[in-house]
């Protein structure tokens, strides 16, 4: 069985409960040793015994490069939970999160995105006599997850992890397979040797192309991996401290995940008598990855809305309104027939539970909106479900105007469906059937839908520029019809002249008259 990782950070402790799904810790001291001791450092590696002790250094490396083209399968090969990058974005800046080395606008825009990854595992420290699950009084069923988690810490791996994300902005689109290519085979780490120097590499490839190129580097272990001669990223630079991290991580190594272990795992877990039992997230996993995927889309329209507004209110750019399609009439009309079942559902719930479920219900405002308005609903605790949420309304899916005022619509709107996945990943979090439902439909509006009703952004200067090269092109074509007419008209009369002079030439070679004849014999 493979272990369960999460990455690493240095509030965890051996023992204590995780929840895999969101990588959120949990309550210390879940899990202690077998003789009831809360676990230690000691429980991973043995005292030090005089003479006794054998080391050695072994290294499993792990070298990874690849095309991506959405940001989840970076934080899929980093361990990073789709939920965890959300809800961290959502609250404001990094929140410990390990993946915020990455540009997302940057990777959005960009034509090739080239990820390098050097996994180095030098040990795995596992605590396997941390088994006593240790329950706590009075936790209800629906809290066990909160409380708990559904692992728990159980050991930690020692090593490196270098990651590196090469993205890449062509100004003609059309070259970016021929790029592809060559990026491939220039930071390829099957290779035994980088080829050339970094000034080699940006002759050879970095200036073969115009467009713009971002590098971002993240590494963990390994101390300072570059030397005195690295004083900027290229793409040889890049691949040679990728080639040598695993022996710059043999000589400082870091912990680079925490090892984590299911509850249910435990015999000690089977043998309480406890109220409830963990979630089971094996399968929320994909769903995560593809809100990540949708959350980021909509942050990247959310700060191009706010650009073009900024253009139009500068008389930068002006706005072109989209049609309004047959398609969004009818999908509008499917959303408001769920919307309208899912709340009639839960005022059933809310005014009527089943004898099967205890509730409680408070007040609560949601996320506040752009405007600086709040959304108050009322949340129920279902104690087999967890929290229910009453369902947020749906886009009316109708193109937004082509003025300021839409675009301030469509911003308030793309927040919004923002704020929907958040609370999309909490719906998962508190029950991870959620991700396998078939009829949950709705929960957010795609991101591919809601770019179709955003007004179309045209910029002044650069059809200013466009009609201005378009010109000169068509000028250049004119004075080039112009110049081959002339050179055919000079041809022409050039054959006109010569057909003449050759005429001219055949009649003075003619046969000689009588007279001719006459003064030739005289």
């Amino acid at each position: 069985m493979a272990y369960l990782l999460a990455p690493y950070n240095s509030a965890m402790r051996l023992g204590m409960g995780f929840n895999s799904f969101t990588q959120q810790l949990c309550i210390n001291d879940a899990v202690k040793t077998m003789n009831n001791q809360t676990a230690t450092e000691k429980n991973l590696r043995p005292q030090y015994k005089k003479g006794e002790m054998e080391s050695s250094t072994s290294q499993v490396v792990t070298w990874s490069a690849k095309f991506v083209d959405r940001i989840s399968e970076v934080t899929d090969s980093m361990n990073i939970s789709g939920s965890l990058e959300i809800k961290c974005d959502a609250i404001g800046g990094g929140g410990g999160a390990s993946a915020h080395f990455i540009d997302s606008n940057k990777f959005k825009e960009s034509d090739l995105n080239y990820f390098i990854q050097v996994k180095v595992t030098n040990e795995q420290l596992v605590a396997h006599d941390v088994t006593e699950f240790c329950p706590i009084a009075d936790v209800s069923a629906a809290d066990f997850t909160r409380v708990y988690g559904d692992s728990f810490i159980s050991g930690f791996t020692e090593g490196g992890e270098f990651n590196a994300l090469v993205s890449i902005k062509l100004k003609d689109r059309s070259k970016a397979k021929e790029i592809g290519g060559q990026l491939k085979i220039e930071l390829d780490l099957k290779a035994a040797s980088v080829k050339g120097t970094a000034e080699g590499s940006k002759k050879d490839l970095e200036s073969s192309y115009e467009g713009e190129t971002t590098i971002s580097v993240s590494w963990t272990g390994g101390g300072d991996i570059k030397d005195e001669s690295v004083t900027d990223w290229t793409f040889a630079t890049l691949k040679a401290v990728a080639m040598e991290f695993p022996e710059h991580v043999m000589a400082c190594p870091m912990r680079t995940n925490a090892i984590l272990t299911k509850y249910t795992s435990l015999k000690s877990f089977h043998e309480k008598t406890l109220k409830g039992s963990p979630l089971d997230y094996e399968n929320a996993g994909v769903y995560s990855s593809a809100l990540l995927d949708a959350y980021m889309d909509f942050k990247v329209m959310w700060r191009n809305i706010q650009m073009a507004a900024w253009e139009v209110e500068q008389g930068q750019s002006y706005l072109v309104a989209k049609p309004n399609l047959p398609e969004l009439s009818e999908m509008a009309t499917e959303a408001q027939k769920h919307y309208t079942a899912q709340t009639a559902r839960y005022q059933k719930l809310l005014t009527g539970p089943t004898a099967e479920s205890e509730t409680s219900s408070q007040i609560v405002p949601v996320t506040p909106l752009e405007d600086g308005s709040t959304v108050t609903q009322k949340v129920v605790k279902v104690e087999s479900r967890g929290l229910l949420e009453a369902p947020l309304p749906p886009n009316p899916l109708k193109p937004y105007p082509a003025t300021i005022f839409g675009l301030d619509k469509a911003r308030r709107d793309c927040r919004f469906e923002m704020i929907k996945i958040v609370k999309e990943v909490d719906a998962v979090a508190h029950d991870p059937k959620v991700a396998i439902d078939p009829s949950r439909t709705w929960q957010y509006l795609s991101p591919a839908i809601f770019r179709v009703l955003l007004p179309s952004v045209h910029n002044l200067d650069a059809e200013k520029r466009a009609a201005a090269a378009s010109e000169e092109a068509r000028l250049k074509e004119e004075n080039l019809a112009k110049t081959n007419q002339a050179i055919q008209n000079e041809l022409t009369e050039t054959k006109r002249k010569l057909a003449d002079t050759e005429a001219n030439l055949a009649q003075g070679a003619g046969p000689a008259g009588p007279e001719d004849g006459r003064s030739r014999g005289s």
